[in-house]
This record gives structure tokens, sequence and C-alpha cells, in this order.
């Protein structure tokens, strides 16, 4: 059984609001890669961090039991939402993804609505097309002030890296910057402001356990994805139409990265 446990939320030494908890295997052949996981952002902004449920690492915890075929138990409260869309669909999808995965139980303490906390519209943001679209959706285009954008979370959560490494803090250095300078941009045009606020992890400790299980599908996915990287490098060397969205989002890249952010390719 794989056990997640002890969800606290603390401010940590270097003034960063760190929510944290426990998780554990019973009666597993293999290590846990870590005895605690944990998300944290800048310290004024703490309040926002849900310590009300173990909502924020029941899908990493519920990966990991689906990986050792076990049980999963939340020693907490989660949403009932989340509870149904785990165990009717996001199990589902995650076993189309791997073969190497299979449903589990799900055992809770109990249910309890998450509360809406600060006054934060927030969306990750990576410069990749996804949070651009996003971008445009509720900031550029969004004139409801209720749904307007007006933070964006910079996640050095594992896609980086393992952050200990100095390559890894290297190149978040560098995305944070394209990131933070992608939002000044922004705001030169727009009445309101977006700040980007960066949360850190230690999820990359379960990363080599997410490749590992990444199943042919998956592979096929990634080769696909290289080629269509490829085609859209070629495609530069040509004069093609974008719409109206595409070219905002563009445009602005490109100041971006003359005011000296480089990092990935979006």
């Amino acid at each position: 059984m794989i056990e997640l446990s002890g969800l606290r939320r603390y401010i940590t030494p270097n003034n960063r609001a760190r929510l944290e908890a426990d998780i554990k295997f019973f009666d597993i052949d293999a290590i846990c890669p870590a005895d605690t996981i944990y998300i944290e952002i800048d310290a004024n902004y703490g309040g926002m961090l849900v310590n009300d449920t173990c909502d924020p690492f029941a899908l990493v915890a519920l990966y990991l039991a689906m990986h050792h075929k076990t049980d999963l138990r939340i020693r907490g409260n989660v949403s009932k939402r989340l509870y149904k869309n785990l165990t009717w669909y996001a199990q589902k999808i995650l076993c189309d993804y791997s073969s190497d995965l299979v449903p589990v139980k799900i055992i809770v303490d109990g249910f309890a609505p998450t509360k809406i906390t600060g006054t934060l519209i927030g969306a990750g943001i990576s410069c990749g097309v996804d949070s651009l679209t996003t971008l445009y959706d509720r900031f550029i285009a969004e004139n409801d002030p209720d749904y307007k954008i007006n933070a964006l979370f910079f996640f050095n959560c594992g896609a980086n890296g393992n952050y200990t490494n100095s390559f890894t803090q290297s190149m978040t250095r560098s995305r944070l910057q394209r990131a933070e300078s992608l939002a000044a941009v922004l705001c030169r045009d727009e009445s309101s402001s977006v700040q980007v606020h960066r949360a850190d992890g230690n999820v990359y400790f379960f990363r080599d356990l997410w490749l590992h299980t990444c199943s042919s599908k998956c592979r096929q996915a990634l080769l696909r994805r290289g080629k269509l990287q490829l085609s859209r490098s070629q495609s530069r060397r040509r004069s093609i139409c974008l719409p109206r969205p595409c070219k905002i989002l563009r445009d602005v890249l490109h100041s971006a990265d003359s005011n000296g952010a480089h990092g990935v390719d979006c």
C-alpha cells in the first residue's frame, strides 16, 4: 500500500510557503524515492496553498500506486469531485497511456470541499503553445475581470530535471527569465498587470519512475512531437500565414527575446 498523510503548510527559513505531505510505501518491494512531497511559493501568497484537503498531491500518489499495483491510502480529506475524477476517469486515461499501470482502490478519511482563498487568477507559463493560448484567451482577449489572468506560475517541479544539478539550475533561470520578459511585454499594452510567481517542488524525485513506465505509445508520441518540432523549425524559412492571435503571441515572444530572454523554443 502507498500512504499519503500529514498534510501541512509552513514557512521555510528562506521565506517560502511550503505545502508538504508524507508519502510512504508499505509491503512493496521498492524504495520510495522520497519521504515527503512538497511544493512551495513566495510566503506572501502561502495562504493560497490548499491545506484543507490532500488534493494537491493525490494524483502523484495515485500514479505511484498504479505503477506498483497496490491500493492508495490517503489519511486526510479530499474533494469529492477530484475523488470521482481520479476513480472513474484519470485511472482509465493513465492505463491507456501505459500498460505498466493498473486500476487501484483509493481509500480516504472523508470528503471536504476545497476552500477558495486569495485574489490571484493564475495560469501556468512555459512559453509553450498551450500556455500562450491560455494567455491570449484569458488575458489579451478577456474583458471580464473575474476571469482575466493576473498571475502566472512558473512551475519548477521536474520538467527541467533535478534542480540540484548546475545545468538544470541554469536552464531553469533561463526559462524563468523568458517568462518574466514575456509578462513585462504583455503588460506594456494592457491596462492590467500580470506577475510571474515561481513554484518549486520535489516531484522530480519521481521523474525516473514516470520515464521508466513510458509505454510504446508514449515513445511514439514523443517521436511524432520531435518530427513536428523539426517541421516547425523548417517552416520558419518560409513565409506562412498565421491567425491573428498567433501573430500577436509571436510578436510578443520576439519582443521578449529581444529584451534578452532566451530559453526553450515555443
